[in-house]
């Protein structure tokens, strides 16, 4: 495992900031990394021995127990709108829940969940009370139903389809983190936490069984991306996002990666 000083016990660059973030009963304050994790950082992930991230990971979460590989899908990788020149600082996609999952664990640190500690419940997933990534999304607006920006959509401060590019001729495509200057919450702490709506939606740390039959489980994705619009009637770039933005716990997606949160 290492930790947010290390040098990634010789795999590569340190780990990205946390932004400190307060935590609404006022005891405190826990992190949340500044940008997604990019395709640099999970390369290191997977340069390490699979003796260390195994110690690192403990028992595995429900759904995981069968994991045969962190690798990104090699499929979903050749997609169109998955990026193939100068990607380095472009966010990790094609990743499923369980990669990202053991990648937080990994560098001592856990997916977004619930403040506190643990998977935030199905039913808060978007507390402004718990959850850890809405927190820090919301801000200080005081209501979920907002952009980190600000409680109207606008163009062409995110990565989104409104900066033109169109998302039915798979011409939208992630760009590096932080790139996007102006895509980052009102005031600091929140100012410093980058790419919250649009680049790439974020696993979460909130999931749920959908069919005991056949152990279908089913998790969170938050904060949209590169191939949705900045429209006020719709939640998928919004700090609240919807049940619906749901997926499998085995699908790897060009269009989600994630970021890490700490205690």
């Amino acid at each position: 495992m290492c930790s947010a000083t290390c040098q990634w016990g010789g795999y590569g660059p340190e780990l990205t900031p946390l932004a400190r973030i307060p935590k609404p009963d006022g005891s405190g304050t826990y992190g949340i990394e500044q940008y997604e994790v990019t395709r640099e950082q999970y390369a290191q992930f997977l340069r390490a021995p699979a003796a260390e991230i195994a110690s690192a990971l403990g028992t595995p979460r429900d759904g995981c127990t069968q994991q045969p590989s962190y690798q990104p899908d090699s499929v979903c990788m050749t997609g169109s709108t998955v990026c193939t020149t100068s990607c380095s600082r472009d966010p990790q996609v094609c990743v499923d829940w369980c990669d990202a999952y053991a990648y937080c664990k990994w560098v001592g640190r856990r997916l977004c969940g619930k403040i506190g500690g643990g998977p935030s419940d199905i039913t808060q997933y978007n507390s402004l009370l718990t959850s850890q990534w809405t927190v820090a999304c919301v801000g200080n607006q005081g209501t979920f139903d907002v952009f980190p920006y600000g409680a109207k959509p606008q163009n062409d401060v995110c990565n989104d389809a409104s900066n033109g590019c169109s998302a039915s001729a798979d011409a939208c495509i992630t760009m590096g983190v932080g790139e996007a200057r102006s895509c980052h919450g009102i005031s600091d702490p929140y100012s410093t936490v980058f790419d919250m709506s649009g680049n790439v939606a974020e696993w979460e740390d909130v999931c749920v069984l959908v069919d005991p039959t056949h152990q279908t489980i089913r998790c969170q994705t938050r904060g949209g991306s590169f191939e949705d619009y900045p429209d006020p009637t719709t939640t998928s770039l919004k700090c609240s996002g919807s049940i619906t933005d749901r997926s499998d716990v085995h699908a790897a997606l060009p269009y989600v990666g994630f970021r890490c949160c700490a205690d």
